[in-house]
């Protein structure tokens, strides 16, 4: 049954959609995606109008492979739709083609580094916030009897050892009172230790992207070589003129370099003078990307580190292909020169110079 299930599912068009209360079609500005972006091939889009929905789209020309939607599927059978050719969708295709996860600055610091997954961190502000989900007046936090509040809550009981021990030596042992005060101040404190970096018991909502659009944070890359946690991408150096600030084109973006990355610079600005200031914009390095940024007016700010892993050889042998390539471009810019000729071609050339002058006498 699992497996006919599955091929069924598999076959289906179920899918995730998150429901966004934001229109399709709005004159705000749009520095990030809020509806699900659909992609479809050129020949299904031209031939048969398919986007993978559960109805087909209404002839039209579209111009772009992409059209974004808010809904699967409606009572009149037609998904509300609109095209998307360019803004955000184009950031988008570049950091899913050099494999990063953005994240956003200002805006969106409330919703995560996604926009499509909401983590709700724990937020333990007051001793009172603390104790009051698992208080009587909550009854639907732990059931209607004490017993299923511990089994659903093990790590209060985890507690009960410490929190004797507390009680015995702060109250009981000076025969003082116990106030509610005290124990809720104290629970607080070592509940707060504890899940300071945890997330809350409700973890992770997913919104919805179904791994369509975006990539997670810190996700790690599993290659032949190992496990990846930074994105090797390639580039070209813009400018020439300051070794502590490059500009470097990266994946359609312009970026900047780190400020401890000189080391790595110095290695570039010797093969730069090798082939000459003006042609570094030819040659491709490999850089690391530090981070990739959203700012809150849209502008994607992204910074790399070029890698220093090239080798003595390669570096050599990089060396003198540039200077050869060098050499080859000045010779080509000399002025002709006349052939050199050897000792045994002269005296060929003497005789037979001799020997012409010699009969032009004799006939005179």
């Amino acid at each position: 049954m699992s497996k006919s299930l599955a091929s069924l599912l598999r076959g289906s068009r179920l899918s995730q959609l998150y429901r966004s209360n934001k229109p399709l079609t709005s004159a705000l500005p749009k520095y990030h995606p809020f509806h699900q972006i659909i992609e479809t091939k050129p020949h299904a889009r031209d031939e048969f109008q398919e986007w993978g929905l559960k109805s087909t789209i209404p002839n039209g020309k579209f111009k772009t492979r992409y059209i974004v939607v808010s809904e699967l599927d409606t009572l009149e059978r037609l998904a509300t739709f609109e095209p998307n050719s360019g803004g955000y969708n184009w950031n988008r295709l570049r950091f899913q083609e050099m494999n990063l996860s953005p994240d956003y600055s200002g805006f969106l610091k409330d919703i995560g580094n996604n926009p499509y997954f909401e983590y709700i961190k724990s937020k333990l502000s007051t001793p009172d916030e603390t104790i009051k989900p698992y208080t009587t007046e909550n009854k639907h936090a732990f059931g209607k009897n004490i017993n299923d509040f511990y089994k659903q809550n093990q790590d209060w009981t985890s507690l009960r050892k410490s929190y004797t021990e507390w009680v015995f030596h702060t109250f009981v042992k000076e025969n003082k009172d116990v106030p509610i005060d005290s124990i809720e101040l104290y629970l607080h404190k070592i509940y707060t230790e504890k899940n300071k970096n945890r997330p809350s018991t409700l973890g992770s909502k997913i919104i919805g992207s179904g791994g369509l659009s975006y990539n997670l944070k810190n996700r790690l890359k599993t290659t032949p070589d190992g496990i990846l946690n930074k994105e090797i991408v390639p580039g070209r150096f813009l400018n020439a003129d300051r070794l502590d600030r490059r500009l470097v084109a990266v994946g359609g973006f312009v970026a900047n370099t780190t400020n401890n990355s000189n080391d790595a610079l110095k290695n570039v600005t010797q093969i730069e003078r090798n082939i000459g200031a003006g042609n570094a914009r030819k040659l491709r390095w490999p850089f690391r990307v530090e981070s990739a940024v959203i700012q809150e007016n849209g502008s994607v700010s992204i910074t790399v580190k070029p890698i220093k892993g090239i080798s003595e050889s390669n570096r050599y042998k990089t060396s003198n292909n540039m200077g050869s390539m060098a050499n080859q471009r000045r010779r080509k810019n000399r002025p002709p020169q006349p052939a050199s000729v050897n000792e045994s071609e002269a005296k060929e050339f003497a005789n037979e110079l001799l020997n012409l002058l010699k009969n032009n006498n004799m006939k005179n």
